[in-house]
């Protein structure tokens, strides 16, 4: 079977940075400690907020894990 598509995911950068300051929120446990350091380099060298580049990561993943669930067809879902 071969899937031929291009996809894209948006996220609201001010609300992801929301989610990621509310306190017991669970949302930078989704990113690896090389990503949070990656994330927290670019801020600096960019002069800019951290929550930007992790909410560019969080698109990123978002989009691979659609396109890997829709390649499955109908075989279950890894993730829900």
């Amino acid at each position: 079977m071969s899937v031929l598509g291009l996809g894209h995911d948006v996220v609201d950068v001010s609300a992801f940075a929301e989610q990621l300051a509310e306190p017991g929120s669970r949302m930078r446990g989704l990113f690896s400690v090389r990503e949070v350091r990656q994330a927290g380099e670019r801020a600096r060298r960019k002069n800019d907020d951290e929550s930007t580049h992790l909410a560019a990561k969080w698109a990123g993943k978002e989009a691979v894990l659609k396109a890997w669930c829709d390649a499955l067809g109908d075989m279950p879902n890894p993730y829900t």
